[in-house]
């Protein structure tokens, strides 16, 4: 079984903001038995995180893919930073709610240059469902991943399924879930061609965030799917 990890941190906003180099990721990988990774970097300027990324990138091209990190503000634009990752490679937007508002008007620019690039915006948005439905409706273009399969409890998460089922562009990543049974509602809600792996490695162990999707007897084509197929078609890699 092929699997890409769809989220893994450079640098992680644990409370002592962790950094990983692709000497440790990789080992981590190797024991997990997953073949590539989409690496990124929080807690940095986005200047600071795209040149991490890009360096780390650099020592294994091959299984490391980069996403830019995104802090916008009122008063200040980071199109340029990320246009010149994105023009350097990297293959898609982090944007995490810790760091920036999720108000289109704030992150609406950013999320505009995904599309102009065809690349995904992976956003953590510590459970802020409002502000995901605002996005969704905003650009029902936009290729959107959620990450935690959207946090928040239980019913918000199978309101949220239920919400986004016909936005064939939004999909959720299972990474780091408390309630992992939910990956089953996330597959009987959206299908299994809008579910992502991820881990939120390497802090969390990623064969532990492998299991959780193992355990749900997914059929092979749908394990393919979640493991593997989906991302490389958003981030187009073989």
């Amino acid at each position: 079984m092929r699997i890409i990890d769809c989220h893994i941190h450079v640098k992680g906003g644990d409370v002592f903001k962790t950094e990983h180099t692709a000497e440790q990721i990789i080992p981590v990988l190797d024991r997990a038995g997953i073949e590539k990774a989409v690496i990124f970097a929080m807690c940095l300027s986005p200047v600071e995180a795209n040149e991490m990324v890009l360096r780390e990138c650099a020592k294994a091209p091959e299984r490391l893919f980069g996403f830019a990190y995104a802090r916008p503000m009122y008063d200040r634009s980071v199109t340029s930073v990320i246009r010149d990752g994105l023009d350097r490679g990297l293959r898609g937007i982090k944007i995490h709610k810790g760091e920036t508002l999720l108000l289109p008007e704030i992150i609406g620019p950013v999320v505009e240059l995904a599309m102009e690039y065809d690349v995904p915006c992976l956003i953590d948005s510590g459970g802020d469902h409002d502000a995901l439905r605002k996005l969704v409706v905003a650009y029902p273009e936009a290729k959107f991943i959620f990450a935690h399969l959207t946090k928040g409890t239980l019913i918000q998460q199978e309101a949220m399924f239920r919400f986004l089922a016909p936005y064939k562009n939004v999909y959720v990543d299972t990474s780091w879930l408390q309630y992992y049974y939910m990956i089953r509602k996330a597959v009987d809600i959206l299908g299994s061609g809008r579910v992502l792996y991820g881990s939120d490695g390497i802090l969390t162990d990623p064969r532990t965030e492998i299991m959780k999707v193992k355990i749900q007897e997914f059929t092979p084509e749908q394990e393919e799917d979640i493991f593997y197929n989906n991302i490389a078609a958003l981030l187009k890699i073989d």
